[in-house]
């Protein structure tokens, strides 16, 4: 497993593809039953299931706001677990991990540091991560904590409002859309915000599934503006991932002390 994830890590950082990223997905986004399904996993491409999520504690939010932890059975592609759907309206399914990003500085800038195992590196100036064996007692170190979300909605004949996170440590989103009513006639709107104040510079990528061999990726890349807010238009009625995050901190003086990622799920109507 550590191999596995040096291997995501080096991909994330070298190259610009999807590269392996968590999401979570109910099987329907409309339900009508008593019960219905959630998948996750980690992609190498958007919603091409390849390893079963792990690290993440998930849980559900009812349409009337109240949790229920969720546990998920492992396939060796996939994770599935049953959310019981006895109210009519919107359930939010979320998957939230917490971890230590280890820091370098190297010349001006701040590197990953990242152990990976390769011999076929790019030279030190090239990269965006630094090897612990490159470090000296002159580089100066730092942990980031990185707070990432998985989540998705699903709605049971209704739609009912999004419950917003009330915590003042993790990037809240606010949907000017109810993300279970998206087409490709009215654009997504969404405001980001921590502590109750906008965030401007966060990098949001749209990602569609594939629906045909041989598609190439097409990723849509935006960043907030000064209000926090992000148009996402969606070209074609599909699903898709939107992942947003905050962008890589090298050519920082100081390091912020938390660093996020949240991914979305959605599906678009024409």
């Amino acid at each position: 497993m550590k191999q596995y994830l040096a291997s995501f890590a080096l991909l994330a950082l070298c190259t610009q593809s999807f590269a392996h990223s968590p999401y979570v997905a109910p099987n329907s986004y409309w339900v009508q039953g008593e019960q219905t399904a959630i998948l996750s996993a980690f992609a190498e491409e958007p919603f091409d299931a390849e390893f079963a999520i792990s690290g993440f504690d998930f849980s559900v939010l009812t349409p009337k706001g109240q949790p229920q932890k969720l546990s998920l059975t492992d396939a060796k592609a996939l994770s599935v677990a049953t959310v019981e759907t006895t109210v009519d309206g919107t359930y939010q399914v979320l998957g939230q991990r917490k971890s230590e990003l280890k820091y370098a500085q190297v010349g001006k800038r701040w590197l990953r540091v990242m152990d990976i195992k390769s011999t076929d590196l790019p030279a030190l100036e090239q990269r965006s991560f630094v090897l612990p064996s490159e470090i000296t007692a002159k580089n100066k170190q730092q942990n980031v904590e990185r707070i990432e979300e998985v989540t998705s909605f699903f709605s049971k004949n209704k739609t009912s409002p999004v419950h917003v996170s009330t915590d003042p440590t993790h990037l809240v989103l606010n949907y000017a859309t109810h993300p279970n009513q998206l087409s490709t006639k009215t654009p997504l709107t969404l405001n980001m915000s921590l502590n109750s104040k906008p965030v401007q510079g966060l990098a949001v990528q749209v990602d569609k599934q594939f629906t045909q061999v041989g598609q190439q990726p097409a990723p849509i890349k935006l960043q907030s503006d000064a209000k926090g807010d992000v148009k996402v238009i969606f070209p074609a009625a599909g699903q898709y991932l939107i992942t947003v995050t905050t962008p890589e901190q090298q050519d920082q003086q100081k390091l912020a002390p938390r660093s996020y990622r949240s991914i979305v799920t959605v599906s678009v109507n024409d």
